[in-house]
Parts: C-alpha cells; structure tokens; sequence
C-alpha cells in the first residue's frame, strides 16, 4: 500500500509539471505600454492598457497620475497624458473593474529625459559659409551626443551613462560602453545611401534609460564659382554667367563644397575651354585668369572638376561662361 501511495505522489508531480510546460509562463493579469516609448519633455504620448484575462472594453478604467485620478469610464484602455518636464519622473497607474466587482491594477513609472545628437561632417566648406555642411559619399561623420538624464532631481553625469549605438538597427559594440557618447561613421563610398543612427543612453542600474535617433543622407559634392577681385577680394555671390570687356582680366575661383577633408587634400583640379583642357596661370589651381583681347567680341564656356582618384563620389564638375564684349 505505501508502494502505491508513494508512486501515486510521483505521478501526481510529473503531471503538473506537465501540465505547467504546456500553460507557460504567467501572464499578468493587466500591463501597460507606452507609444513612443522615450518621450521628451512637452511630448504627447499614449498608454495602453492590455490584459489576456479580461476584454478590456466591458471593464471600468480608472487612470492615476501621481496619485491623483485624471479619467475614467468604461472600456477607456487608452490614455494621452502629457510629458512634465525634464528631469521629472511620471508614475502612470490603471485600474480595471469588472462588472462582477474584480478589479485588476498595472502601474509604470515614465521619467521625462532626452538625448541631443548633434552630427559633424568632416567635410569642407568656406569659412565664408554660414550653413550646414552636408556629408558626402565616402567621408566622415562624428556623432556626438549630449544626454539629459536624471536621477533624483539631479543630472547623471555623461561619463557615468551607459552608450549603445546603431545603424540601421544593427548594433556596434565595439563602439558602446560607459562614457562613449562619441561615434565615428565611414560612410560608403556609394550614390542614394542613408544611415539611421540609433543610440540608447542608460543608467548604470539600466532603471533609466533614453533612445533617440538621427538620419544622415549623405549628399555630392559641388564646385560653385565666384569672381576674384585683385582689391576687394572674393565676391558674394556665385554665378554661372561672367562678363568682361575686351582687354581686361577676369580671376575665377572654383570652391568646392562637401568634399571629404582626406579626398580633398589629395583631390586634383582641372581646367577646360569648350571641351579642351587647358593649364592656368595662377599659383592656385582652383582660380582660373583670363584676359581677353583687344577689341574682342567671344564667348567661351569653361569646365572645373575637382576629382579624388582614390573614391568614385569624392568628385564634382561644374560649368560657366565667359563672354566678352567691347
């Protein structure tokens, strides 16, 4: 008899291990998510509630911001709540009841923090050009980011945050770890490419965390010309059309834009007139003299490329004229 008692509570045992494989993990009777996940400060976002146990549209909601109830009613499994400011912590409670009287409760805590990321091209542009310098195809992108994380009312220090970067969704770990808030790109050396930069900053603990993201479309270089005056210097305005009279000089400087600083030190520079490639006389090779002749009457279109023989996109090429009148 005792035989049959013992084997009776094996069996009984192996059963219910059975029968918990087969149900799986437990699931919560109500959880929360938030869309976006990482909002900033004054962003609107939503939180779901959802539950495997009930449907949430025959139940009564009831929202809780800090303690204090913001909405309810029936079948309310969604609600938009307002980011406070940075450096503030959010904590976000539902409660759900049933008709029969069964309540289920979930509750998330939001903190408010953010992420600049500012991207710096190691492209060239004129120290008179006062916009942003583009990436090109085959340069070089520094990412540095600039975290606001907080913990207990006071800022994290960045050195202290944990760096996790992507591309494309595919992370460099090589890259991440504690302080790294620095990322190097190499983009390729390729026409229509586009990156997505992703970076998680977190806490030491992970309790806090942030992601944002940034794209970098890389764009051609170009070559734009603007008049050189021997006393007043370089021009304003670029121009494609040059006008002279017959006996005077015309100085010409091609500038090139967005070229990768590497590509652009090793980059050569040719002239051409009408198709045929021509030496210039200045000690410049970028600034093109022309001098017309006397009682003169022409017109000649030029060519400028800037060409790094080691890339295909580090180049650009670009055409004027020049027409000369008495």
């Amino acid at each position: 008899m005792k035989t049959f008692y013992k084997n009776l509570i094996i069996t009984s045992a192996f059963l219910a291990a059975l029968s918990a494989d087969a149900i799986g993990p437990v699931v919560t009777d109500l959880s929360l998510n938030v869309s976006p996940q990482y909002p900033s400060a004054g962003e609107n976002f939503t939180v779901k509630a959802k539950s495997f146990t009930f449907d949430p549209v025959r139940a009564n909601f009831q929202w809780l911001l800090n303690g204090k109830i913001v909405s309810s009613g029936k079948g309310l499994s969604e609600q938009i709540f307002t980011a406070s400011k940075l450096g503030s912590q959010m904590t976000i409670k539902a409660v759900a009841t049933m008709n029969g009287g069964s309540s289920f409760g979930a509750q998330i805590i939001v903190n408010v923090a953010d992420i600049d990321l500012i991207a710096s091209p190691l492209t060239y542009t004129p120290l008179f050009y006062r916009g942003y310098s583009f990436a090109s195809p085959g340069a070089v992108v520094e990412i540095y980011a600039v975290p606001h994380l907080f913990s207990g009312g006071a800022r994290i220090a960045p050195k202290n945050l944990i760096y996790e970067w992507f591309v494309d969704g595919n992370k460099f770990s090589a890259k991440s770890g504690e302080g790294k808030n620095k990322f190097i790109l190499d983009t390729w050396d390729a026409g229509n490419a586009s990156y997505d930069i992703g970076l998680k900053v977190s806490s030491s603990g992970g309790s806090i965390s942030v992601q944002k993201n940034i794209r970098i479309r890389p764009q051609n270089p170009q070559v734009l010309f603007y008049e050189i005056n021997k006393l007043t210097g370089r021009k304003n305005l670029a121009h494609s059309s040059f006008f002279l009279r017959s006996g005077e000089t015309l100085s010409v400087l091609a500038e090139p834009y967005f070229f990768g600083l590497a590509s652009l030190n090793r980059a050569a520079v040719s002239w051409n007139a009408n198709g045929n490639v021509i030496d210039t006389t200045s000690e410049n090779p970028k600034i093109l003299e022309v001098t017309a002749p006397e009682n003169s009457i022409s017109s000649t279109n030029f060519g400028s490329s800037i060409e790094d023989a080691k890339t295909i996109y580090q180049r650009a090429a670009a055409e004027l004229t020049i027409t000369v009148t008495e």
